[in-house]
């Protein structure tokens, strides 16, 4: 509460909540909550109970949810593979809740390591931006939200945390040195 200069946690649950994410109508967050290492989601005025929407015996961390409400983006570690995360969608009711008999499924599953995955401002969204260590080091990627395929790379010389200009014609995103980068893009409905 600004006005009082009162704080509360947000969850109610004794435990560690991080990565929070919004939805677009600002009136849900999801969030990695520990000792679980899953997804769950709150009403954003604070009332109510944490409700959980995944269960994996893997650790996930959202990182966005799509301008059309209908999906949240998550890396999820690998079984048997320790650091190794992949890119998997939850899909989301206008509500804020999971969808009716929603099922998560990978977006990209491939031997390197993937995470810090941002959709594009598009309804629905056309790409995926995210990080990826497969070039030896992390670089910043691009690749179709409908049908991944390997990805375009956007950095050159290393990247992280990716993020879309609000018309989805920029990506920003850190370079190894600390400096904020931004890459015009071009984009066709099947390439950039």
């Amino acid at each position: 509460e600004v006005e009082r200069g009162v704080s509360t946690p947000f969850t109610s649950i004794p435990s560690i909540s991080l990565y929070p994410v919004w939805s677009p109508n600002r009136l849900t967050i999801a969030f990695y909550l520990y000792p679980t290492r899953n997804l769950f989601r709150k009403d954003a005025g604070g009332a109510g109970a944490e409700q959980r929407l995944t269960d994996s015996p893997n650790v996930q961390f959202a990182s966005d949810w799509s301008l059309d409400g209908k999906w949240i983006l998550y890396s999820e570690s690998a079984p048997g593979t320790p650091g190794q995360r992949d890119l998997w969608v939850l899909p989301m009711a206008p509500d804020g809740r999971a969808a009716a008999d929603a099922k998560a499924r990978p977006f990209l599953q491939t031997p390197d390591n993937k995470w810090a995955g941002r959709f594009s401002p598009d309804r629905p969204p056309r790409w995926v931006a995210y990080q990826s260590n497969k070039s030896g080091h992390t670089e910043v990627y691009i690749d179709s939200f409908s049908r991944p395929g390997g990805g375009t790379p956007i950095s050159t010389g290393g990247g992280v945390y990716p993020q879309w200009g609000p018309g989805g014609r920029e990506l920003f995103y850190v370079s190894p040195d600390f400096k904020l980068m931004v890459v015009d893009l071009k984009t066709t409905p099947d390439s950039v």
